[in-house]
């Protein structure tokens, strides 16, 4: 899939099912461009994309694992000046 011209173009083994086309056009709202692709090449894309997604979800579990529990007052070496009200009858 990607997009061209404002229209999606998506490879496809039978880009004459008009059903999946009009449920595509439907779901996006946008014109679809279907190019043809054998069934073995789709194997293969989809392989490669959801084998990337389960690397980076791997990575995200990995980050969210060693994130620390509680952090509690962090000392970043930066002092914050402490907000000072003015009395009320200055405004």
């Amino acid at each position: 899939m990607r997009l061209h011209e404002g229209r999606l173009v998506v490879a496809m083994s039978d880009p004459t099912d008009v059903y999946t086309l009009d449920d595509l056009r439907v779901a996006c709202g946008l014109s679809i461009v279907p190019v043809v692709t054998t069934e073995e090449r789709l194997r293969r894309m989809l392989a490669r994309v959801f084998s990337t997604g389960e690397q980076v979800a791997g990575l995200l579990q990995e980050a969210a694992d060693d994130r620390p529990e509680d952090v509690g007052d962090l000392d970043l070496g930066v002092e914050t000046p402490t907000p000072r009200m003015r009395p009320w009858s200055s405004w």
